[in-house]
């Protein structure tokens, strides 16, 4: 037990890196990798609904359904999430019985911050990768050399 301890202590840390966690089977979300500061754009749709929101002009949910290619009942569920984070605001008016939605400036910063993370992410990968490379060069020697 004391070895694996250490072996786990031993273990190189790249700076910058943020650590991620793996949701497990019993989380009902088997292999999904999130991180925690973006685990509401960790999602695909989120994050396709937050880039065709715009801070300045109100969008109709029924555009954003034909855009996302979703049903309003899977965007009303998604928009839940988002507003009750603070990423968007809607509204609803009901001489039209329309629902519109707005991308908030908290949304806009998070959106950019995601975004600029997932182009950074090839690098982050390549300077981790190196690191294990140095600390254990046995790992990543080829099959037929063992």
């Amino acid at each position: 037990m004391v070895e694996k301890r250490a072996a786990e202590d031993a273990k190189p840390q790249v700076a910058g890196l943020e650590p991620c966690r793996l949701i497990t089977p019993g989380d009902g979300r088997a292999g999904t990798l999130r991180s925690a500061p973006h685990e509401v754009l960790s999602d695909l749709v989120r994050l396709r609904i937050t880039c065709l929101l715009d801070t300045s002009e109100w969008r109709r949910f029924t555009a954003l359904c034909e855009l996302a290619g979703i049903s309003q009942d899977r965007l009303k569920r998604h928009f839940y999430l988002l507003r009750s984070r603070g990423y968007v605001t809607t509204t609803r008016l009901a001489r039209e019985s329309t629902s519109w939605a707005l991308l908030t400036s908290y949304g806009e910063t998070e959106r950019t911050a995601y975004l600029h993370m997932l182009a950074e992410l090839p690098g982050e990968i390549e300077r981790h990768t190196a690191a294990l490379r140095e600390a254990k060069p046995n790992w990543f020697c080829q099959v037929g050399a063992m």
